[in-house]
């Protein structure tokens, strides 16, 4: 019986397999990926322009940053197609670029959302500034030149 059922779960298992689509769903998602060093490059300009003016790229209908958004979304189909690419040295500076920048980014926004949604609140401003802060020290955390140099 149990031959029965593994042999019925295997055929089942091989079905599925064969009337995948042509083209996988999950390489669909990262085919044009930028290079790691590309898509930091991006993911700094997008940063740079947000730390300096939160408001840029902001839709108030969504609450969300859909550029910045899509530049994360980069950064992570670049690391899936060719991060095992990287030499270890590159790895040593780009990702943890990339971190501070994502850090960057979010300390940004959430000072922003709150900015937008307290402001009648004194209260909350002192951690708006802190985040503004964060934002700024994480971003120049990101030396882009050695970045791409490394």
């Amino acid at each position: 019986m149990r031959r029965v059922v593994l042999g019925s779960l295997l055929s089942l298992a091989c079905f599925a397999c064969a009337q995948q689509p042509v083209g996988d769903v999950m390489q669909s998602g990262v085919a044009g990926a930028e290079t790691p060093a590309q898509a930091v490059q991006t993911l700094y300009k997008i940063t740079a322009t947000i730390i300096d003016d939160p408001s840029s790229g902001y839709d108030p209908k969504t609450s969300s940053w859909p550029e910045a958004d899509a530049d994360r979304r980069q950064w992570g189909n670049s690391m899936a197609l060719h991060g095992n690419d990287l030499t270890q040295q590159q790895r040593d500076v780009l990702i943890p670029c990339a971190v501070h920048l994502e850090t960057a980014l979010d300390s940004a926004q959430r000072g922003y959302l709150i900015q937008i949604s307290q402001q009648g609140n004194p209260a909350a401003q002192p951690t708006v500034q802190k985040l503004k802060a964060t934002a700024r020290s994480e971003f120049a955390q990101c030396n882009l030149a050695d970045a791409l140099n490394g």
